[in-house]
């Protein structure tokens, strides 16, 4: 995640978040509960640890963080 992600207000979260997790090939549906529908919770803190383990593993990435 952007180091500067708290100053950034929900819906930019949110949009950032959809972006790296199409991005990194994360699947958004599978943080959702199934049997609720559009009601359901989301884990955003699941879906988020997952993009930030995709960044970690991604070479490019990281090596992109150090620099």
């Amino acid at each position: 995640m952007p180091k500067e992600w708290e100053d950034y207000n929900p819906w930019k979260q949110d949009k950032l978040a959809r972006e790296l997790g199409e991005q990194f090939g994360i699947d958004r549906d599978k943080y959702q509960e199934e049997d609720r529908g559009s009601q359901g919770n989301f884990d955003r803190d699941g879906f988020n640890q997952a993009i930030s383990d995709a960044m970690a593993n991604d070479y490019d990435t990281r090596r992109a963080m150090e620099a």
